[in-house]
Parts: structure tokens; C-alpha cells; sequence
């Protein structure tokens, strides 16, 4: 050794405690040499010959000559180390102890007493301190005030999350966890800060051992012995009820040390006295909340337990007491049931290879149930079939593929178990089986999508995420309040619980729930039933006494709420075929119901069961994306698989002034590039285009829809949005001017007369047959079409003030024609004449009909047509006013008719 260093010198069978103040030590001095102590407490030396620091030298190896102070830890007298202490009384070196009591040793030490129990509790407050660990003097007690508030370690030592560990294992066992009589303020300031710093308690726990006192041994054997494995609803539970006549007065030690050894998700421990019992739980399970489990108890919170006392002594009766109250208190975890595909695609073990692989490929499945006369058989996955298909055995059963020990759940199992036998058989698909059939098949992705993150996100490892939190129940109820009425939410909470009672769970989802987080009105809910949502149709009619109506053919089912809707459908997956292909279905839990819906910010869901009401359920990030103002799909074959999508995300990023995300807009634009509207017929394009008439900003979206060259998918004739005629952004403005009339409009008509306006005719005729609109649309639609030029040209000739020439070329016309004439063609000396007319003359007509005419003489025949004619223009010309003047014209034109037919 070349330069003269510091020995760090520990008590003989040191602990934690000393251990932990060497390492402070040394990183006070960094060159220092750690002396082998002659023994170290087991559990310290099974920890510190694990830590890349821990390397003593053995005291033979020492080299006097280049030590030139000796720091001693615990050391006070010479039996703590006689070897040690022998070969110093002839050195003339520097000694410093740290002790709590004077040293006293054969030789002169500089001494520097420890005003805590703890010596590492001494030296890491230090620290903070503005006296350095080597001075004599250190008034820490006036100190603690400012070290309380010091937040970093102002010039001192960094200390690593590993050393901030060891510093409070060390503290944590030499004071008993602050419990000691013994322990200072100094050592209850250095738990604090330790405890604030390293959150790592489980580490501590399962490292410190506490001294038992003889009473405390008996008792954590008792325990120990008597600990029994149960379950509550789902939720692994440990029990241990155990009789102790005595008085133990502290019993903290022995509950830390059953925590740490038992290490259990749950946990009850119940001593028995002579009158009382005395109960402690503690759960680790995020979905149990003990203090609602114990409600009706005065109960205490103390080190992470929960503590009360009960006035019963018979140990079977507190043991059905306290199962029954976390029986109550405890939420089921979900199950299997829950989120499973319901009636999965099965294949026969007798199936070939080539069978089984185009059934996966063409529903796009990793996985497939086998079964043998319609009993469970196994799963045989995607990768069993690659094997088989590279050994050229296309050809052979499946039987001799599927592996026999692949492990099935029932339809009761908890998600948290499902999720633990996935991980220890590493799997990524389980059955799910009752009475040894197929019910269903839960993947990884399944569990994942039911996994509460513990965590919310970092800016350090997911930089592109924000950190959102799900609003809470009572948060979504606010919402809902606000834009919908008390009754509905009543309604709501009587659907959950008619489904709670046959078993079934709701859920709100969709665009609903979307709008509700929006704050927007939407008067269109949909219910998706966990379960047949036919037969809890016909439960809820019952109890509701409410009209109902069940669509079979569609398994859906409608209720009808004041000016509300309510669908009801039973969750299911959708499987495409091909592009453009309507799906197939089948049944499923909530989390593939949501799978299967077009956008993230479309696929949340709102529970309506009683046990967590309107709890907001968010697999995919909907509730990000409708903060970022982003439309996403989820999944990169969405267009694909169903291209109407395309023009719902048009109208959605126009309605919520959203754009679409980079990922959506690059599978948006390749979809359209390979074609994929061209799988649709003109029926569905028809009506998605009629979708977008009802639209707010209906001119934003079709101009969208021609922009990127979607119209040209329902004819090539429409190419470019400039063709329309100018006023057709106006349309619906002018839409709500008419209206004031009070006649019935249908705005479709209008749409669809100025979206065709660039086309003949006669193509535009057959474009809407072909489209299958609606009759009465396609109707008006070709009338107004084949009429408006003419109108136009016609109209330009009549002066504004010959009201009989307006009429007769205007009264036929339905009034989608009046609104097409001012949006589409005429100029405003047009539009006036237009608005005269309506306004003065339309509803104008005799009051006297044929059958009057008839009663004063007149036969049958024309003259009865232009006798009604005749009266009609007087009326409009103001020249008749009533209907007694109406019949005085009809008695004079029928004598004028007689005299001509008795001169002729």
C-alpha cells in the first residue's frame, strides 16, 4: 500500500446496525480499508456478502505502516475485539470511536458519543449536519428542526436507493421499528427521512428480524401453526385465529414478522383473550378495501394494519363472523364468464392440418378449441400447425398435435388466477370449459385489457403518452347529470340491478359514452349484455312494466324512454372474411365487444353494475384520444376489414373537430389507394353519404369525401366538390329558413338533388335506384331534377307582379324544389319571387270542389277542371275572396255554359 489509509473497525457479532454505519464510513472516506469483523449477525452477513462493497481484509493482512487513523463502530471495551485491541496498545495511531457509552479500552481514543440508539441513525443525520462524522463534538438535537426541512444533501454524500435501504433495515431492526424504548428522537427522525427516501419497504420487511421476547415467540409459533388458505370471492385469503390467557403487550413485532414471512396477498390474524378477541388485517390486493370490509367496527390503521376488537371468544364464531363481514365487504373479482369469447370456433381432432390452418386463417385466429364429440379435447395453436406443415404432413389429424397436459379454466375462475396460470405454463390462450364443452377462450390480450396499471405513465419511458387518469364514478354521475335527466340515471341503475339478479353485467357504451365525456347531449343509448340479451330483455320488460321491443332476427332488443332511446344487444366479436365482407358474429365478453368497434374514442364502456356503477372501462386509450382531439383506429386492417369506416371517420373528425392520428391517416389513405371501396355496393355507400347530410357541418365532410376521391366509389361522374353548385354549403341554412312555413321538408331530397346536380338525369335516376333510396326520396329527388331548369329558364320570364303565371308554374312543385331553385340556381330578383309566392299565394285554392260544381248543374267532363281553374286564378288575382263569391262565379259560368249549349 503506497498511501496512508483509514481501518474500519466493527464490534465483534455486529448486525445491521454497525454494518450500515461502516458503509457510511467509507463512503465519507473512500480509500478506507474495512477490517473482517470476527462474526456478523446471520441475516447481515447473508446480506452484505451479496453488495459489491462488502470486501474486508482479514487482520493478518493489515499493513500497519500505512494506516494512519482507526475508526471504531460499537467497539467499548477490549472483549468486543481482544485480538484487535491487543496489537494497538503498541501502535501510535489515531483512534476515533462511535459508541453510546464512554469506551473503556487500555489506550487513549477520541470518543464521540451517540445521542440515539442507533449508530447509523447518528451518523446518516450526520450527514445533514454541518459537523462532520469525525469531530467530537455534535449537538444533533439542535439540529433536527433544520434537518427535518433539508430536502437535499446540501454538500454532503449522495446516497444511493441501495444504501438508503441498508440505512433503514439497520435503523428498522436495532429500534424495533421506532418501538423501542430505547429509540431517540434522533432515531425517529432518521425512520422519517429514511422512510420518505426508500420506498422499498417489502425489502425491509423480509430482511429485519426483531428480537422475539418470550411471550412474542409463543405467540408468532401459535400463529405461524395455525394459518389456514381460503379464498373470498376469488381473492386469496390467509387466516390465522389463535388463543393466548396472557397479556402480550406488544405484539407489533410478531404482526411485521407473519407479514414478512407469509408475505400474503390477505391476511387476518386474530388472538383470542379471555373476553375479547383482538383482530389485524392487511390486503395488498388493490380491489379490497378493508375499511368498507370493517365499516361497522371502530377499527385503528397502524403500520399498514387495520385493528379492532371483538367481544367474542369462541374461535369457530369469530372465524364465520369475519367471513361472513369480507364476504359482504368484498367485491367479486371478475371471472372468466366475463371476459371470455362466448361459443369459440371449434375444430375436430379428426380435422387435417390443412382443414384446421384455413379455418385459422380466415377468421385470423392464433388458436382453436379441438373437441371430440363435441367434448373439450385441447387447443392446438398456430405454431403447432407451422411445425406440421414444414414436416410435410398437411394431411394428417390435428390429434397428434395438441399437447395433453394444456391446462383449462371453468367459467367461475378468477381473472387474477387465469392471469397466473398463463404465466407459469407459458401460454397465451386458456379454455374455458364447463361440464367438459367448450364454453368460451381467453387470451393474454384478454387479461392484459383487465389489468389495472399500478402505475401511471412517465415522461421518461413513454415520453408520447400523457398521464390521464379515468375519472371516477361519482365524476362520470356528475357528468351525466348534467346532460341528462334524473330519470334516466334511475332507469340506468334499475338496468344494472334486473342484470345483477339473473347474473348477468351491463354496460353503456359507444357513442354515449363518448358524448358523456364530451359534455355533449346525445340522445341514443346502447346497452351491451354479458350474457343472452333476449332473455334479460324479457326479465327487464317484467320488472320495468315498460314497452319493449325485441328485434329476434337481430338478437337486439329496443326500449323506448321519453325521447330517449335505449338498444340492448349481447356482447359479441366480429370475424371478416374478406375486404368488404359483412361480419360474422359471435358472442364475447366486454373487453372483445370493444375490440371490435371502428375508433378508440367509439370503444369505452361505463359499467352498470351496483358494485361499480358507472366505473369507465378504457382497453384502448379512447379517453386520450378524445383529449388529443384524435380520431384512431384499432387496428391497421380497420379500413379494410369494413370501408364504410372511411366515411364515419370523416364524419367524426368533422363533427368533434378532430383529426385523424398519423397511424389512422396512413392506413385511411392506403385503403383508399388499394381500392377498398369498391368492395361495397352502392346501397351501403348510398347510406353512409345520406349519413352525412344529417351532419352539422354536412358541406365539410362531403367535401372531404370528394377531396380524396371517395365520391368517384359511388359514381366517376362526380369528381370535383367545385361542380356542386356554389350555394351548397348553404344548404342547410336555407333548409332552416323554409322551415318556417311549417310544412314537412325532407332535407335528404335537397342533398341528394344538389349532389347529383352535375349528372344527366336520367343517370341520376338510375344511380338512386340502383342505391335503393327511399322511394319518397328518390321521388322528389327526380322530379325536382327534371324540372329545376326549366323552372329556372321559365321563371326568369315572369315579371315579379303577374301572380297567375307564378302560381301555375310553381304550385305544382313539392317545396324541396323551392329550396333546391334558391340554393342551387336562381338569383335573388328569382328568390323573391319565390318567397311572394309562398308566402302570399301557395296555399291558396277554392273552397268548393267538383261535388258543388255537380249540385249547381254541371256534368262531369273538362268543364268542371278549368271552371275550378278559373276560380283558382281569381282567387290568387284577389278577385274572389270567399266561397260564397266562389259559387256565385261558378252559377254565372254555368249559365253562360248553358246558353252556349242550347245556341249550339
Amino acid at each position: 500500500m503506497s498511501n496512508r489509509k483509514k481501518l474500519i473497525v466493527m464490534a465483534g457479532g455486529a448486525g445491521f446496525d454497525l454494518l450500515a454505519s461502516a458503509r457510511i464510513l467509507m463512503l465519507y472516506n473512500q480509500d478506507a480499508i474495512l477490517l473482517m469483523p470476527k462474526r456478523l449477525a446471520q441475516n447481515a452477513w447473508e446480506y452484505a456478502k451479496r453488495q459489491f462493497w462488502f470486501k474486508p481484509v482479514p487482520l493478518r493482512n493489515i499493513f500497519w505502516n500505512d494506516i494512519d487513523e482507526i475508526l471504531m463502530l460499537g467497539i467499548s471495551a477490549a472483549n468486543d475485539n481482544i485480538e484487535l485491541i491487543s496489537i494497538l496498545g503498541g501502535k501510535n495511531i489515531n483512534i476515533v470511536s462511535w459508541s453510546s457509552i464512554s469506551p473503556r479500552l487500555p489506550f487513549h481514543v477520541e470518543h464521540i458519543h451517540c445521542l440515539s440508539q442507533s449508530l447509523t441513525s447518528f451518523l446518516y443525520l450526520t450527514n445533514f449536519s454541518e459537523v462532520s462524522p469525525q469531530s467530537s463534538v455534535c449537538d444533533l438535537p439542535a439540529n433536527l428542526e433544520k434537518i427535518h426541512s433539508a430536502d437535499k444533501h446540501s454538500g454532503r454524500i449522495n446516497f444511493s436507493q441501495y444504501d438508503l435501504t441498508l440505512f433503514l433495515i439497520a435503523v428498522t431492526e436495532k429500534t424495533w421499528c421506532g418501538m423501542s424504548s430505547k429509540a431517540t428522537d434522533i432515531d425517529h427522525e432518521a425512520l422519517f427521512k429514511l422512510r420518505k427516501s426508500c420506498p422499498n419497504n417489502k425489502t425491509v420487511a423480509s430482511t429485519v428480524f426483531l428480537p422475539f421476547r418470550e411471550g412474542q415467540k409463543g405467540l408468532f409459533k401459535d400463529i405461524m401453526s395455525s394459518v389456514e388458505d381460503t379464498e373470498i370471492k376469488g381473492h386469496p385469503l390467509m387466516m390465522s385465529i389463535v388463543s393466548s390467557p396472557g397479556n402480550i403487550q406488544d405484539v407489533s413485532p410478531v404482526l411485521c414478522a407473519a407479514w414478512s414471512q407469509l408475505d400474503p396477498f390477505m391476511i387476518i390474524l386474530a388472538i383470542v383473550g379471555t373476553t375479547q378477541c383482538r383482530i389485524w388485517a392487511r390486503s395488498r390486493i388493490r380491489k379490497v378495501n378493508l375499511k368498507k370490509v370493517f365499516r361497522n367496527h371502530p377499527f385503528q390503521i397502524s403500520e399498514g394494519w387495520i385493528h379492532f376488537s371483538i367481544y367474542e371468544t369462541d374461535v369457530k364464531e369469530i372465524k364465520k363472523t369475519l367471513l361472513n363481514e369480507m364476504f359482504e365487504g368484498i367485491t367479486q373479482d371478475d371471472t372468466a364468464s366475463h371476459i371470455m369469447t362466448a361459443f369459440p370456433i371449434t375444430v375436430e381432432s379428426s380435422d387435417s392440418v390443412a382443414q384446421t390452418l384455413e379455418l385459422m386463417l380466415k377468421y385470423h385466429l392464433m388458436g382453436l378449441i379441438v373437441t371430440e364429440e363435441a367434448r373439450y379435447c385441447g387447443i392446438i395453436t398456430r405454431r403447432d400447425l407451422d411445425r406440421a406443415v414444414q414436416m410435410n404432413l398437411m394431411d394428417s389429424p390435428i390429434k397428434p398435435f395438441i399437447p395433453d397436459d394444456y391446462p383449462f379454466v371453468s367459467p367461475e375462475t378468477p381473472l387474477s388466477m387465469i392471469r397466473s396460470l398463463m404465466i407459469i405454463k407459458n401460454i397465451s390462450r386458456i379454455a374455458v370449459v364447463d361440464n367438459q364443452m367448450p364454453a368460451g377462450i381467453i387470451t393474454s390480450r384478454d387479461i392484459i385489457r383487465l389489468t389495472e396499471e399500478p402505475y401511471p405513465y412517465t415522461h421518461r419511458f413513454m415520453a408520447d403518452h400523457k398521464n390521464i387518469l379515468n375519472p371516477s364514478p361519482a365524476d362520470v354521475e356528475k357528468l351525466f347529470r348534467k346532460i341528462a335527466p334524473v330519470s334516466l340515471l334511475t332507469l340506468l341503475k334499475k338496468i344494472g340491478e334486473t342484470a345483477q339478479n339473473v347474473g348477468f353485467k351491463t354496460f353503456l357504451v359507444g357513442g354515449f359514452v363518448r358524448d358523456l365525456l364530451l359534455e355533449l347531449p346525445n340522445h341514443d343509448l346502447d346497452v351491451v349484455i354479458i350474457g343472452d340479451a333476449m332473455m334479460f330483455s324479457e326479465k327487464l320488460k317484467t320488472d320495468l312494466n315498460a314497452e319493449i321491443h325485441i328485434h329476434e332476427r337481430f338478437g337486439t332488443a329496443s326500449l323506448v324512454h321519453n325521447d330517449l332511446r335505449i338498444d340492448f344487444t349481447t356482447a359479441r366479436i366480429e370475424h371478416y372474411s374478406k375486404v368488404g365482407a359483412l361480419p360474422e358474429v359471435q358472442m364475447s365478453g366486454i373487453a372483445n365487444d370493444l375490440a371490435r368497434r371502428d375508433f378508440t374514442i367509439n370503444s369505452m364502456a361505463l359499467s352498470l353494475h351496483p358494485d361499480d356503477f358507472f366505473k369507465l372501462f378504457d382497453y384502448f386509450g379512447g379517453l386520450n384520444d378524445l383529449q388529443r382531439k384524435k380520431i384512431r383506429i384499432l387496428n391497421t386492417l380497420s379500413f379494410f376489414e369494413d370501408p364504410t369506416r372511411i366515411f364515419r371517420a370523416l364524419r367524426f373528425a368533422s363533427r368533434l373537430h378532430f383529426e385523424l392520428s398519423s397511424d389512422t391517416r396512413n392506413a385511411f389513405e392506403l385503403a383508399l389507394s388499394r381500392n377498398a371501396l369498391e368492395t361495397l355496393s352502392k346501397k351501403r355507400i348510398a347510406s353512409e353519404i345520406a349519413k352525412c347530410f344529417s351532419e352539422r357541418f354536412s358541406a365539410r365532410v362531403l367535401e372531404k369525401i370528394f377531396m380524396y376521391g371517395i365520391i368517384k366509389s359511388f359514381h366517376p361522374g362526380l369528381k370535383k366538390f367545385g361542380d356542386l353548385p356554389e350555394r351548397f354549403c348553404l344548404l342547410k341554412g336555407i333548409i332552416r329558413r323554409f322551415s318556417v312555413f311549417g310544412e314537412p321538408i325532407v332535407p335528404e331530397a335537397v342533398y341528394w338533388t344538389g349532389l347529383l346536380f352535375p349528372l344527366p338525369v336520367k343517370d341520376a335516376d338510375n344511380l338512386m335506384k340502383e342505391s335503393c333510396i327511399h322511394s319518397t326520396v328518390r321521388k322528389i329527388t327526380a322530379s325536382v331534377l327534371s324540372s329545376i331548369n326549366e323552372v329556372t329558364a321559365a321563371l326568369a320570364k315572369i315579371s315579379a307582379d303577374d301572380s297567375w303565371s307564378l302560381y301555375k308554374l310553381l304550385s305544382p312543385l313539392p317545396i324541396e324544389a323551392y329550396i333546391a331553385l334558391t340554393a342551387f340556381t336562381l338569383d335573388k330578383c328569382g328568390i323573391r319571387k319565390i318567397f311572394r309566392f309562398i308566402t302570399l299565394h301557395r296555399k291558396l285554392k277554392p273552397s268548393i270542389s267538383g261535388t258543388d260544381l255537380i249540385k249547381l248543374g254541371f256534368t262531369q267532363g273538362p268543364v268542371i277542371k278549368n271552371t275550378l281553374d278559373e276560380i283558382t286564378r281569381e282567387i290568387v288575382l284577389n278577385n274572389i275572396k270567399n266561397r260564397n263569391q266562389e259559387l256565385d262565379y261558378a252559377k254565372r259560368k254555368y249559365e253562360i255554359f248553358s246558353v252556349n249549349k242550347c245556341k249550339g
